[in-house]
């Protein structure tokens, strides 16, 4: 999708921008997403990436330099060297490529809201309930998650435990599956860790239950409507 072709509802004024503006605050897509955020992002990552970057060429050549005086190997000069291309690497990748195409939490909520009408998800929006202890506000027809983005419950293809690992441990996520016209996402819906795997299962059903009764209502609307 072209960036010309994302809708901009707060340029049509009116009714229109109001009930974009609710949508919009709650998944904070312009704060993350408008130019004057890229630009912001971009300067912090380039200034923070650059800046590190040089210190640790500066660091190589002090390990080099000290290598030849005192004489030792050059192994460390080298790995700083390496740190310093990825850093360098980094801030060239968030100058020229971040921000370059649209974002694909902004291309899903205009899409949706373009197929579905902003009345009927601004609608569902204003009447969503909170689920307790998630970013998740659960409508009847979507689920709105706080800082992220919008998906449709029907679009929801499976709910499942997912397993994060790295150095610390493994994170557990009570996690849905959605599959669009945007492709597939994996929406985390809340962390399930510092609980027994027994507990962690229990809690993930209670979490899921009323978001999948959500999507039976509408499959059950759907297989009547094809009656």
């Amino acid at each position: 999708m072209d960036k010309k072709e994302i809708i901009s509802y707060y340029d049509m004024g009116g009714r229109d921008a109001q009930m974009y503006s609710k949508i919009d605050g709650f998944l904070a897509l312009t704060k993350r997403f408008s130019p004057a955020a890229v630009k912001r992002t971009k300067i912090i990552a380039c200034s923070i990436c650059f800046g590190l970057g040089g210190l640790t060429i500066i660091g190589a050549a002090i390990w080099v330099v000290r290598s030849m005086a005192y004489g030792g190997a050059f192994l460390g000069g080298l790995f700083r060297l390496i740190i310093a291309a990825f850093l360098i690497g980094v801030g060239i990748y968030m100058l020229k490529v971040y921000g370059s195409t649209p974002f694909i939490e902004m291309v899903r909520s205009d899409r949706i809201i373009s197929a579905d009408g902003l009345e009927k998800v601004y609608d569902d929006l204003v009447h969503a309930r909170q689920l307790q202890g998630t970013k998740i506000l659960l409508g009847c027809t979507y689920i709105f998650k706080k800082g992220d983005c919008l998906y449709r419950i029907r679009d929801i293809s499976r709910f499942f435990i997912r397993e994060e690992s790295d150095d610390d441990g493994t994170t557990y996520f009570a996690c849905a599956e959605v599959r669009d016209e945007s492709g597939i996402k994996k929406v985390d819906i809340v962390t399930l860790s510092g609980f027994r795997q027994s507990t962690r299962e229990q809690k993930f059903r209670e979490i899921v239950a009323p978001i999948e009764n959500a999507r039976h209502i509408l499959q059950k609307i759907d297989d009547d409507f094809e009656v």
